[in-house]
């Protein structure tokens, strides 16, 4: 339910461009954003860091391309935020003694540290690739085709990430885990089903 309402307002963009044009298909993502925390806040959901962050990156970059109506703005958010939660992961890797994978979801299932470094050298080897493609679809294409490819690569490139996550952990043998975890979370939260 999260990531379907996470894609929404790309989804959005997407339709808005077709129908009208770039700016209006900005507006448009700055509004479907905003909406989206709103409606978190509304049914109660903790706005994440994560959250947080693409919120503001979507209206700083998006009001930048409306006041310079400059769609380069917009475009290269899709590659500085990945690349900044790249460098962020990266430093996690190096400063304190678990890196912000763990420390954000070590409460929910417990892997080893070796599990934790080789997910996060994964997801910064993702983060730092889907930002470089962007780019790279940005100088060497139309417009239309980076907003094709935005819609296109930013579902499959979710998709694909968690296929590679739960690869690294069926590997690893790490995968259980998690079904435990989830498990877990479902008896507590409903004592009744748990004791079928």
């Amino acid at each position: 339910m999260m990531q379907l309402l996470e894609a929404i307002p790309g989804i959005l963009f997407f339709i808005a461009y077709l129908k009208y044009d770039f700016f209006v298909a900005t507006w448009v993502l700055m509004a479907a954003t905003t909406v989206q925390v709103v409606i978190l806040k509304l049914v109660g959901k903790p706005l994440s860091l994560a959250v947080k962050f693409v919120f503001g990156a979507a209206i700083v970059f998006g009001a930048l391309t409306v006041v310079f109506n400059n769609p380069l703005f917009v475009q290269w958010k899709s590659t500085v935020v990945p690349w900044i939660l790249a460098t962020v992961l990266l430093a996690s890797q190096y400063i304190g003694k678990r890196n912000i994978l763990e420390r954000v979801l070590g409460k929910q299932v417990a892997f080893n540290k070796e599990t934790w470094r080789l997910l996060a050298w994964l997801w910064i080897a993702g983060f730092g690739v889907s930002g470089s493609l962007n780019l790279a679809v940005v100088y060497l294409f139309s417009e239309e085709v980076w907003v094709t490819y935005r819609l296109v690569f930013g579902i499959g490139f979710s998709i694909l990430m968690v296929v590679l996550s739960a690869y690294l952990l069926h590997h690893r043998g790490d995968l259980g885990r998690i079904v435990e975890s989830v498990q877990r979370a479902e008896s507590k939260q409903d004592p009744e089903r748990a004791q079928q």
